[in-house]
């Protein structure tokens, strides 16, 4: 996994999905978790099962912003309100509210 070009101000976390055995600079992995790995080296990973290994790994750059989180939406939020709300429990649409108060 090549260093991030945003170097040391990127957050990086490797979630490792699937697969028997991964090695993530040089320890061994077992078992499926999330690893919170510098952006701004090189990090080495090896297949070291016999499975196919899946990962996906996450990153970006702080924006320095305040950030609002209302069950599984979070945004960002300014001096104006922003409020979201599902429609009706059975919808998957998403209302924005924008209040000007």
């Amino acid at each position: 996994l090549r260093a991030a070009s945003g170097g040391v101000e990127t957050n990086r976390s490797l979630y490792y999905v699937e697969g028997a055995s991964l090695d993530v600079c040089g320890e061994k992995l077992s078992r499926k978790c999330v690893v919170d790995v510098d952006a701004s080296q090189d990090i080495p990973l090896r297949n070291s099962g016999s499975d196919e290994v899946i990962c996906l790994v996450l990153q970006g750059k702080p924006i320095n912003e305040p950030v609002a989180q209302h069950g599984p939406f979070v945004m960002c939020v300014d001096s104006r309100a922003l409020v979201a709300r599902i429609v009706e429990p059975s919808s998957r649409f998403l209302l924005l509210n924008h209040s000007t108060d």
